[in-house]
């Protein structure tokens, strides 16, 4: 009896087991071979199919082959977005195939075939996608069938016209805030500055989005819309390979950490939409913004039919969720495009200027003025054309059916190239790479030939995007705004180079410099403008600091550093592993291993420009026949300290290598050394005097209790409570690279501890350990927990 069970037991699972491989077999190769063969009676070609990753390592490598560097300035996107399917169109023609893993995806471009595709969108329903991506979004963009009918009749109402146009306020007055922050940096007696304009117009379009979308609770919804841009990067990447069943199980760090995304996402808009529908049911004022539009019809929905019927609020925050990555940015890059080709082609500018300042002038903006927009209309609509959204829709294939003469089975995919359509010569004529607006002057029908699914940048069919409207119209006025205050060019520091980040983006920002010309991205030299205002005017002009030791004679030449090995790292070459003399490393060289004191003592002109014996006369520094006293004022405080000081003796000693050169102790603020004697470095070794001086900061500062809390040290200032050594305190750091945000920390610390003081007071709870560790900055290792009290 035993041996028959035990029998039975290993012929299930050998049944089972045969069952599964031959499952798996038959999805990495047997029906994709058989699928490669009846497409190719059919005309498609393509590369032969590869055991489960098909065309996708050629994709990737291709891709990032691509990726490495910019582009010449023009308008052949599809190069560097999808350069695979280029290749394939090339290689292969217009009807090609490609293999996402065992998944063959054909390739459509024929308009009307497009076109009967996105109309009968039951037909050829989305694609599943990856597990994984579907933590990120599973609105409406992604859902099918009747579900996608009761979502969309339920979202078209907030999307209406006579709604949108009570949304103009929230939209003009975040596009005033971002003009306004530009003219801030602008600056008086100035009349242009650079700026990377692309977060500028992120951060515009998603307080939009936050504000038209949930009213009052915006700044809870800005929350929402940084953690949605984290997960869209982990989204991204995961649709680029292939998925492998149970993956999203796995304990990856990517895994978890779009679950913690998604969790706090979740917990945050259930609190938006708890608190806006508590306000519903008090009868509080309408704010009309789309979260109640949608809670409204949704509850008219319930409320007519059945339970069954409308949405339940797992999917209303799906649907949020939608409407912040959609509704921010779709329009921001848009509007980061149009800036960009607008910088390219000034006269266009200059017509929509002259539109603009035309039709509006002084008036406030309205929704009439934005509909007789047309030369701003025209030129949108050919930066969607040239640069749209998406680059490419994907759909299924779940049953046997026909398109014009293929014959398509389930197990394939067509996707719909819209960023090859855009730029296709058979449609759009010989210049269809080039930037002419004027080919929309009568409309999108004229300009393709009344081929409608010529022209999909918002998609097209019954699942055309729903917020293409509040779009359009959020861009003509964000725009119409900028050409009424600003004129713009590109900057030299623009590299082009469009990329595919779920929405066709720029790689390295925008840059085009809106009269306004700031660093984009160039730290350290926006840094040393703030940190060092005070030495680039007046008498002491001559005094400069950079980073390194190199030049910069212009704003452009610091711009152009940027982009080589002398103004960012990213272009520099690895580091070495010197031995011996040249070594870092102590136990290696333990005479001289510290390369920041090599740095320091050859450092090859960084501290000045000109003649400084000209510029010590001039100024009427102390100056004695047979020396040279170099003497700095007291206001520039300690932020020179010793450093400064042995660099200052080396840079003396060059110009002037028969002098006895003298350093004033006001430069160093030693109290040490007495006020009526000055340090000397002339046949003395200047080795030697960096130790007096160091030896002199080194020694007990803070007393007995210096282990201890004691505020009153402080009450006298900080000058009096280390004795006058301004080095002994640096929590910022010190010097030139002092942290540039001290004050905004000190300021924020205050009025915080302030209103708590006022509130509450508190003490220790139980529960906590006393556990500082280092994690970048000093921090409790398990936590504050505090006991509070109200007062």
């Amino acid at each position: 009896m035993v041996s028959t069970v035990l029998e039975i037991a290993v012929a299930i699972a050998v049944v089972a087991g045969t069952t599964v491989l031959w499952r798996v077999l038959n999805w990495v190769w047997l029906r994709p071979k058989k699928l490669e063969k009846h497409l190719t009676k059919q005309g498609f070609h393509g590369n032969s199919y590869r055991f489960l990753y098909g065309d996708t390592k050629e994709h990737m490598s291709t891709l990032m082959a691509t990726r490495s560097n910019p582009i010449p300035i023009s308008h052949d996107v599809p190069s560097r977005t999808t350069p695979f399917l280029c290749k394939l169109v090339r290689d292969y023609g217009k009807r090609t195939i490609f293999w996402a893993g065992p998944t063959p995806r054909l390739v459509i471009m024929n308009p009307e075939m497009v076109k009967e595709v996105l109309n009968k969108n039951f037909k050829y329903p989305k694609t599943t996608g990856s597990p994984i991506f579907k933590i990120f979004i599973q609105g409406l963009p992604s859902i099918d069938g009747s579900k996608w009918t009761t979502h969309r009749r339920l979202l078209n109402p907030a999307f209406h016209t006579e709604k949108l146009k009570g949304m103009l306020p929230a939209f003009d007055l975040c596009c005033h805030e971002m003009t306004v922050k530009w003219m801030e940096m602008i600056g008086e007696g100035r009349n242009s500055c650079e700026l990377d304009a692309w977060p500028y117009l992120q951060t515009l379009t998603s307080d939009v989005i936050s504000r038209t979308a949930f009213g009052s609770s915006y700044q809870e919804g800005k929350k929402v819309f940084e953690l949605q841009v984290e997960q869209a990067d982990y989204a991204f990447k995961a649709m680029q390979s292939v998925y492998l069943p149970g993956l999203r199980f796995l304990p990856t760090k990517r895994n978890q950490r779009m679950k913690e995304i998604d969790k706090e996402v979740r917990f945050l808009l259930r609190g938006i939409i708890d608190k806006k529908m508590k306000a519903m049911k008090a009868g509080e004022d309408s704010t009309d913004d789309l979260l109640e539009i949608l809670l409204e019809a949704n509850s008219k929905e319930v409320g007519e039919g059945s339970r069954n019927v409308g949405m339940s609020i797992e999917d209303v925050i799906q649907e949020c969720k939608v409407f912040y990555f959609a509704g921010q940015e779709t329009t921001s890059v848009l509007l980061v495009w149009t800036l960009v080709l607008l910088s390219m082609y000034p006269d266009w500018q200059d017509r929509a200027r002259q539109e603009v300042n035309q039709i509006i002038g002084d008036d406030k903006l309205d929704i009439g003025h934005l509909n007789h927009l047309q030369t701003v209309t025209m030129i949108l609509y050919e930066v969607l054309r040239l640069y749209p959204p998406v680059s490419v829709l994907v759909r299924q294939i779940t049953e046997e059916i026909t398109l014009s003469d293929i014959s398509l089975v389930p197990g394939m995919q067509i996707v719909l190239p819209i960023n090859q359509i855009h730029h296709d010569h058979d449609i759009w004529g010989a210049d269809a790479k080039e930037f002419n607006p004027g080919r929309f002057s009568e409309g999108v029908s004229k300009a393709t030939n009344n081929q409608a699914a010529a022209f999909l940048p918002f998609g097209g069919g019954p699942r055309i995007c729903i917020g293409q409207n509040f779009a359009i119209l959020e861009a003509k006025l964000a725009l119409a705004m900028i050409l009424k205050k600003f004129s713009f060019e590109l900057s030299p520091s623009y590299k082009h180079a469009p990329v595919n980040k779920i929405t066709i983006q720029p790689e390295y920002g925008s840059c085009p410099a809106c009269l306004l010309t700031l660093f984009g991205g160039l730290f350290s030299v926006f840094r040393w403008n703030i940190a060092c205002i005070s030495f680039e005017s007046g008498a002491d002009n001559w005094l400069i600091q950079l980073e390194g030791g190199g030049w910069c004679d212009t704003v452009r030449d610091c711009v152009f550093r940027k982009t080589s090995r002398h103004g960012s790292s990213r272009f520099m070459a690895k580091e070495l592993p010197f031995i011996g003399i040249l070594s870092n490393k102590a136990e290696e060289n333990p005479d001289f291993y510290n390369w920041n004191r090599v740095k320091l003592l050859y450092c090859d002109g960084a501290s000045f420009t000109g003649d400084i014996i000209q510029t010590l006369k001039a100024n009427e520094y102390e100056y004695t026949w047979g020396n040279v006293t170099v003497k700095l004022a007291e206001s520039y405080g300690f932020c020179w300290g010793v450093e400064r000081a042995i660099q200052i003796i080396y840079e003396a000693k060059k110009q002037f290598p028969e002098e006895k050169i003298w350093i004033i102790n006001e430069i160093i603020h030693n109290p040490t050394v007495s006020k009526m004697k000055a340090m000397t470095a002339g046949e003395e070794s200047t080795d030697d005097l960096l130790g007096i001086l160091l030896e002199a900061n080194s020694k007990d500062i803070w007393g007995a209790d210096a282990k201890e809390f004691n505020p009153e040290r402080f009450s006298e200032g900080v000058s009096k409570a280390t004795n006058n050594q301004m080095a002994a305190i640096f929590p910022f750091g010190g010097g030139p690279r002092i942290c540039i945000g001290q004050n905004f920390a000190i300021l924020e610390a205050k009025l915080a501890l302030a209103m708590i003081l006022r509130k509450f007071s508190f003490e220790l709870s139980p529960s906590y350990k006393h556990a500082p560790v280092n994690k970048i900055t000093m921090q409790p290792e398990y936590g504050a927990s505090l006991i509070l009290h109200k007062v």
